[in-house]
């Protein structure tokens, strides 16, 4: 008859308990953990230290010339894009920029005061057409705008009765663009205020206008007082 030979539960029980079930390193040895919580030192096994390998040139600065810093950086070159912005943060290409800039409504130009001259001062000995002293105005001009210039002035006869004067706005190579007379004055040292204006559309140039005076009729000198209200020279864009 055959003998039959097996292990009892309390066998098996201690086997169970036995059965590693964890495990970690500990410095240089491998600690087991069994199910009844035993730990097993199984002993070293790290290997042997090796030669020392060569040391490496990846450094920081390195790093540094080669990725861009996440917290800021500089670039120095383009930074391309692989495509259009799809989200709200995106940053979106040069491309995309040139549309919105081209999409925008043209600026409104800049209308008011262009240039101002003024003065106080008197000038005597006017006979033939002569340049009032600072009376002059430059800018910018720009393609399809206009402006209006603007001149004041008081002005008398100061050496002969009768005489009469005009007053000019000119362009620099003296073309006269507008101009306003007195009419004879009788009595010397009698004063008219001459104000006059004009309308000019230069172009894209540099524009430069000035304001002059003259005896027209007569045989005498005239005299503009800026001391008595200033003589003023000015422009404005009006379109």
């Amino acid at each position: 008859m055959a003998e039959v030979t097996g292990f009892t539960a309390e066998r098996m029980r201690t086997i169970e308990n036995e059965t590693v079930v964890d495990g970690e390193v500990r410095g240089d040895n491998l600690i087991l953990l069994t199910r009844a919580g035993v730990e097993i030192d199984a002993g070293n096994v790290r290997g042997p230290v090796g030669p020392q390998g060569p040391a490496s040139s990846f450094d920081q600065a390195t790093a540094d010339g080669l990725y861009v810093n996440s917290v800021g950086d500089t670039m120095t070159g383009p930074l391309i894009l692989p495509g259009g912005a799809s989200q709200p943060l995106h940053a979106i290409t040069k491309g995309e920029m040139d549309a919105v800039i081209a999409a925008l409504p043209a600026a409104a130009p800049k209308l008011g005061l262009v240039d101002f001259a003024q003065s106080s001062a008197n000038q005597a000995s006017i006979n033939a057409q002569v340049d009032l002293a600072g009376m002059s105005v430059a800018w910018q001009s720009v393609a399809g705008a206009t402006y209006k210039i603007t001149g004041e002035c008081n002005i008398t006869n100061t050496t002969v009765d009768g005489d009469s004067y005009g007053v000019y706005i000119t362009n620099s190579a003296n073309g006269v663009v507008v101009s306003r007379f007195t009419g004879s004055l009788y009595g010397i040292n009698r004063q008219v205020g001459i104000t006059l204006t004009c309308l000019v559309s230069p172009g894209a140039v540099s524009a430069y206008y000035k304001l002059r005076a003259a005896r027209v009729v007569g045989t005498g000198t005239g005299t503009v007082y800026g001391a008595n209200g200033p003589t003023i020279l000015m422009v404005e864009r009006v379109i």
